[in-house]
């Protein structure tokens, strides 16, 4: 199946190899019981704990849509849009391998529901992948977002503000990153906080180091005419301290494997063990491949 010409003009399209729709998605179980080494700094520990967080946010288009499941699979083409660095840049960020992180991305989209498009299943998809780190605010005043005695008072440029703004809806959505500016400006930041069960955390990664991944569907057929209509979106993150790139985000999208493209009930916040998203990949089996597109096509942006 040839892409049509439009769609070759408006994406940079991946070569990604399709795995079987019936392969298992083998991943180790989870490692929940305390542990002395829970005591120790992160970076010290084996198989340390993740703060994450996890969002998919719907459009009004994606919302006449019925997510699919493993036996009612949905087919995309995948767009990478490769690793991004925001905020303060921390030098020896090592990301994951290409390869590694197509077949990881492609295993936990199919245990959404959603697999590669072949002859045999034209795409109603595009799915653009990223993953990056995103550093943490430095307030223009000296205090500290994370010291509960200066959160209140603490004083942002126009860019640090507006990288806030992307952290906190990276985190938590858009609603999440209004009530938290809202409470910003009015000095109630501590009652904020006391909200919701999680809502403290999400407030902690908002201020902190991030990893993240994202991943975003557009419609294929607008696509193919060249308009861009979001559909869904679903945003991974966890905080950066004593973790490396390279580790961390094949983690996230593992942990996500359930939650692409369908709904949360706002932001949802888990504590897995690092390790215990590790999965077990078959050999991947090639299906066909997408044409490259010329070399001064523009890449997408989501």
């Amino acid at each position: 199946m040839k892409p049509p010409p439009a769609l070759c003009i408006l994406l940079a399209a991946l070569s990604l190899p399709a795995l079987r729709g019936d392969e298992p998605l083998s991943v180790q179980p989870a490692e929940d019981s305390f542990r002395l080494s829970d005591f120790l700094p992160r970076g010290l520990q084996s198989n340390p704990r993740l703060n994450l967080s996890l969002i998919t946010e719907v459009t009004a288009a994606g919302k006449k849509l019925t997510p699919p499941d493993r036996n009612h699979p949905v087919y995309y083409i995948a767009v990478d849009g490769g690793m991004d660095e925001a905020g303060n840049v921390i030098a020896g960020e090592q990301p994951p391998s290409t390869e590694q992180w197509r077949k990881v991305m492609i295993a936990s989209l199919a245990g959404s529901g959603y697999l590669p498009a072949s002859a045999l299943h034209p795409p109603t998809l595009v799915v653009h992948c990223r993953y990056g780190s995103f550093n943490q605010i430095k307030p223009a005043n000296g205090g500290s977002l994370d010291d509960p005695s200066t959160e209140n008072n603490v004083q942002l440029d126009p860019q640090q503000f507006r990288n806030l703004v992307y952290k906190a809806a990276l985190v938590g959505g858009e609603k999440f990153s209004v009530d938290l500016i809202r409470a910003m400006s009015t000095n109630t930041l501590s009652f904020f906080r006391m909200q919701g069960a999680h809502t403290d955390t999400l407030v902690n990664l908002a201020f902190d180091n991030l990893y993240y991944v994202i991943a975003s569907a557009y419609d294929y057929d607008a696509a193919t005419r060249g308009q861009k209509v979001l559909l869904w979106r679903t945003k991974i993150a966890t905080d950066s301290y004593g973790m490396m790139m390279e580790d961390v985000v094949p983690t996230l999208t593992i942990d996500a494997r359930e939650y692409f493209g369908h709904p949360t009930d706002g932001p949802v916040v888990l504590h897995p063990r690092m390790l215990s998203g590790r999965v077990i990949l078959d050999q991947p089996v090639v299906r066909d491949y997408l044409e490259r597109t010329p070399a001064n096509a523009p890449a997408p942006k989501p």
